[in-house]
């Protein structure tokens, strides 16, 4: 599903302006695309922008565009 945080941060004091700067700018294609860690990023506070710009995770928890095929098989696993 993915990380909704930085890790070893939380939503108190610095980690919660880390974790607010990091949901404004994870992505930015510049972001997704030379950074690795941001493909497993998944914002709940800009989650519409997730489901449209995220190069990796979306895709593979069958978010950004619902395909039956593929969680029948996912399933078969």
């Amino acid at each position: 599903m993915g990380v909704i945080r930085l890790p070893q941060t939380s939503y108190e004091g610095k980690g919660e302006v880390l974790n607010n700067i990091t949901d404004d700018v994870v992505y930015f294609d510049f972001i997704q695309n030379h950074v690795g860690p941001a493909g497993y990023f998944r914002s709940l506070r800009r989650y519409d922008e997730y489901l449209k710009k995220s190069n990796f995770l979306a895709a593979i928890n069958n978010e950004s565009g619902f395909n039956q095929t593929y969680k029948d098989r996912m399933t078969q696993l």
